[in-house]
């Protein structure tokens, strides 16, 4: 090697040793993102879409308090009727899904959910952020809208488990969407582990008449599909994650 190039290889060499070496903070952070839509909020009257509009900002306000430490990114409203945010804890989600559908009673919203990375820089609410957990949650929407999947649709979790967590979603959907308002009340008190007793005081009837509607929801059924969907999601938690980027 002459000396020109023994001095351009030491030069190189130099560089390199001296290259600072990725932070944790310059990596990808697995995580969870969640993509929402309102289905047809375009073709609503002016008047019946504004009020979506404020029932879905207030809705996304009360989702971000109650499932602070869940949350990765909070969710905020996007582009016209669609919203989006980022889980750490992926678990929440079937308490996720329930809160959006029953607190949209009037409107119909597709769901994707994707499992991937997130790129740097990361951000206080989803705004602006990008990676494979976005790219896999738009898809999921895409699918979502045509298949006309309600209840929400995953994708990068791997198989089976998108396969089962796209049953599992469908079913407790199609299971919902069968309720009267009075049977939907009574399976959100059950949800939250109100007694029978308790049910009938707070809602003013016998507990012959909670019995009844509890037995025509298959409410043990229903709770035991969310147990299972929350079994499969606690796998793809990345709290661990992101407690080490934030130190």
């Amino acid at each position: 090697m002459n000396m020109q190039a023994s001095t351009k290889h030491i030069m190189s060499t130099e560089k390199k040793s001296h290259a600072k070496p990725p932070t944790e903070g310059d990596r990808p952070l697995p995580s969870i993102a969640v993509i929402g839509d309102i289905v047809g909020s375009k073709q609503l009257p002016q008047a019946e879409r504004s009020h979506v509009q404020r029932q879905l900002e207030e809705l996304l306000n009360r989702i971000n308090k109650r499932y602070a430490k869940a949350i990765g990114a909070r969710f905020l409203v996007t582009l016209g009727d669609e919203f989006q945010g980022v889980l750490k804890q992926p678990d929440i989600i079937p308490d996720l899904i329930w809160d959006i559908e029953t607190g949209l009673p009037k409107a119909e919203v597709r769901i994707g959910i994707g499992y991937g990375t997130l790129n740097p820089p990361l951000k206080r609410i989803a705004l602006g952020m990008d990676g494979p957990a976005f790219h896999a949650a738009r898809a999921a929407i895409e699918e979502a809208r045509k298949h006309r999947t309600r209840g929400g649709f995953f994708l990068g979790f791997g198989q089976p488990e998108d396969m089962l967590l796209n049953s599992l979603a469908a079913l407790l959907h199609r299971q919902r969407a069968t309720l009267t308002d009075n049977q939907l009340v009574a399976l959100g008190l059950l949800r939250q582990g109100y007694s029978q007793s308790r049910i009938a005081d707070k809602l003013g009837i016998t507990k012959q008449a909670v019995n009844s509607r509890a037995k025509s929801i298959g409410w043990e059924a229903y709770l035991q599909g969310e147990e299972a969907l929350r079994a499969i999601l606690k796998r793809f938690d990345t709290s661990s994650a992101w407690l080490r980027r934030s130190r």
